[in-house]
C-alpha cells in the first residue's frame, strides 16, 4: 500500500473512533428515504419488519484508462420498501402493495490516484415517498469513496471505504433528519474458473463494518426506541463473465450477507459491492 493510502486509510479509522463519542442512533420515526442507503434486503428491529428491494442502475460516460486518469458516472437507484412483512411470506411471492418509493439519482466522479487506488467523490438528490400516506421528502447526500485493490495469483484483495452525508427534508418541511456513517469492507475474491464453455465464473467472501454519527432514523418506528451505532456483516458474492467473440462481458455481481447489530438485523440481497 502506498504512504498516501496508509495515511488516508489511518485518518479515516482515527476519525470513525470519535463516532463513539457521538450521541448513539435512535430508531424513532419513520425514514424511509434512507431506504437508497441501506441496499436490498429484508430488514428487522423490535417487532417489526421490512423488505426493501432496490434496482441500481447506472450509465457510465468515461471511465478511467491509460490515456487518462479519471472518469464520470451517472447513478439511478429506484428504491422500493414494503412494510409489515414476515419472513415466511416471502413463500408466498412478491407482497402485493408497495409502501414507499425513492429515486435518487447521482453522480460520481472516478480519480485512478495509482494502479491500485481510486478515489470517488459523489453527490445524490432525489426523492422519496410514502405512498401509505402520501408523505413525500427530498433527499440529498455526498461523500468520498475510497477503493484499494491488491491482487495475487490466486486472490484479489479489495479494501473498500466510504464517508457519508445524506439528509431528508419532508416536501412541507415539517421533518428534517440526517445522517452520517463511515463504512468499511474487505473482500476476498478468488481465481476465477470455467462455467460451461463460454463463461468464466468467480466467487468472494466479505466482511464489512458500518458505523454511524448524527441523527440516523431507519427505516420504521419499533415498539421500542432501537439504538444503533455499530453494524456488522459478512456475505458471499458470485460474478460471470460471458465470452463474446473474442472477450469477456461482466453481468453484475450478487450475493447474499447478512448484517446485524444493535438491534437492526438483516438478510441482505448484495449486487456488486456491499456499499
Amino acid at each position: 500500500m502506498t504512504r498516501r493510502a496508509t495515511i488516508f486509510f489511518t485518518a479515516a479509522l482515527i476519525a470513525s473512533s470519535f463516532c463513539r463519542d457521538v450521541q448513539a442512533v435512535v430508531l424513532e420515526d419513520l425514514n424511509y428515504g434512507f431506504a437508497t442507503y441501506l441496499g436490498s434486503g429484508i430488514y428487522r428491529a423490535g417487532d417489526q419488519s421490512v423488505q426493501v428491494y432496490q434496482i441500481p442502475l447506472s450509465y457510465r460516460f468515461f471511465e478511467p484508462d491509460e490515456k487518462k486518469n479519471w472518469g464520470l458516472k451517472l447513478t439511478l437507484p429506484i428504491t422500493l420498501g414494503f412494510y409489515d412483512f414476515v419472513l415466511e411470506d416471502i413463500l408466498e411471492g412478491f407482497p402485493d402493495e408497495l409502501s414507499t418509493l425513492s429515486i435518487v439519482p447521482g453522480v460520481v466522479f472516478q480519480y485512478q490516484v495509482t494502479d491500485r487506488w481510486q478515489l470517488s467523490p459523489f453527490a445524490d438528490y432525489g426523492v422519496a415517498e410514502n405512498l401509505s400516506n402520501g408523505d413525500a421528502s427530498r433527499i440529498y447526500s455526498y461523500g468520498l469513496r475510497s477503493e484499494y485493490a491488491y491482487v495475487t495469483e490466486n486472490v484479489t484483495y479489495t479494501l473498500d471505504n466510504r464517508l457519508l452525508y445524506a439528509k431528508q427534508k419532508g416536501v412541507d418541511r415539517s421533518a428534517v433528519s440526517d445522517f452520517g456513517a463511515f463504512e468499511t469492507s474487505l473482500d476476498f475474491r478468488f481465481k476465477s474458473f470455467p462455467f460451461f464453455k463460454t463463461y468464466l465464473a468467480d466467487i468472494s467472501v466479505y466482511i464489512a463494518n458500518f458505523r454511524y454519527f448524527d441523527d440516523l432514523e431507519f427505516l420504521f418506528p419499533p415498539a421500542r426506541p432501537v439504538r444503533v451505532l455499530v453494524q456488522n456483516e459478512i456475505g458471499i458474492t458470485v460474478g460471470v463473465q460471458i465470452k463474446n467473440k473474442t472477450k469477456y462481458i461482466d453481468i453484475p455481481r450478487v450475493g447474499l450477507a447478512v448484517r446485524k447489530g444493535d438491534g437492526l438485523n438483516a438478510i441482505r440481497i448484495v449486487f456488486g459491492t456491499p456499499f
